[in-house]
């Protein structure tokens, strides 16, 4: 069950008095459809934040039975949104070298195949990609290092959905 709440903090008056103040807001707190505790910002309106409340957790349980797809907002934005972000991902986390051969072959892969969306994306037309790749002279050592670098960025996308 959702919890609500509103924050307060401690502030000094100009006397050096403590005074706890209470938020304008309500506050939500709940389990997403893997358990995970989230807080949420709601509405200064307390029965409206009941109302949101209540659907967070409606929401929530869907999810965990499979009724609601979790990764729908995902499918709707363009797979170079996601390459933007991938990209600031691996700039965060590696060294600049690698992030400028993965992001152009991945890239690549993209353009070529012509994937739009994530649900363009399919192992198949990768693979008869890289094999033209590989016919027009490409190694099959870089052929695998561009297989890894997409199998990467979509394990990326689901583990960051």
């Amino acid at each position: 069950m959702a919890r609500i709440f509103k924050r307060s903090r401690k502030t000094k008056t100009k006397d050096g008095e403590s005074v706890t103040k209470k938020s304008h807001r309500w506050y939500i707190t709940y389990r997403d459809s893997l358990g995970v505790r989230r807080t949420v910002r709601g509405y200064a309106d307390k029965h409206a934040t009941h109302q949101f409340a209540s659907d967070l957790e409606k929401q929530a349980a869907q999810e965990a039975t499979g009724l609601i797809d979790k990764y729908a907002e995902h499918r709707k934005r363009p797979l170079a949104e996601h390459l933007r972000d991938y990209k600031r991902h691996l700039e965060d986390k590696t060294s600049p070298q690698h992030v400028a051969t993965v992001i152009p072959r991945v890239r690549k892969i993209l353009d070529g195949c012509r994937f739009t969306y994530w649900t363009d994306v399919a192992a198949s037309k990768v693979q008869a990609f890289i094999g033209d790749l590989q016919r027009d002279g490409l190694s099959v050592q870089t052929c695998n290092f561009y297989l890894q670098a997409m199998k990467q960025f979509c394990r990326w996308m689901i583990q960051d959905a």
